[in-house]
């Protein structure tokens, strides 16, 4: 139950009640007991001035039949995950929600990303630390684009090196 003070144009000044706390002359109100503490519900009051503001409560609009995904939609976002895709990726290029995607991904056992796995070599892991010396306030993920490696190897890495 909603007070009528959030719908008036002067909830924020302007009359007693929003500039002192004091009750307006001629409004009818309903206490409310909370276990916080009580509560004043306005139902109606001279100085109500409507704000002119929609305060309709949002209701999601149901999709429309036609725009589920098809079998083929679904074998694209399919292919881009093994492709290394992430959700973000995936949204832009498809026009569905992340989370739409990471619904279809689950129901495809697809959750994790399935990339080839690269072995860092001993030159790799030479310029990981090379350039992490140079600036140990540079992000780990400037040096995983320098090196072409994903920032969790360049942790990992680092870890290994600095323990």
């Amino acid at each position: 139950m909603s007070t009528i003070c959030w719908q008036c144009g002067k909830a924020c000044g302007g009359c007693a009640w929003s500039d002192g706390l004091k009750p307006v002359e001629g409004w009818k109100i309903q206490h409310i007991k909370l276990a916080s503490g009580d509560k004043i519900h306005v139902t109606a009051c001279p100085e109500f001035v409507r704000d002119g503001m929609n305060h309709t409560p949002y209701k999601r609009e149901k999709t429309p039949k036609g725009t589920r995904l098809t079998e083929q939609e679904m074998a694209y976002i399919c292919l881009l995950r093994r492709q290394g895709k992430t959700y973000k990726e995936m949204s832009k290029m498809t026009g569905r929600t992340t989370d739409r995607i990471r619904r279809i991904l689950r129901l495809k056992g697809l959750t994790k990303p399935i990339r080839q796995q690269r072995n860092v070599t001993p030159e790799v892991r030479q310029e990981i630390l090379r350039l992490y010396a140079m600036n140990k306030d540079v992000s780990h993920q400037s040096i995983a684009e320098a090196v072409g490696f994903s920032q969790t190897t360049v942790s990992k890495v680092l870890r290994e090196a600095y323990r």
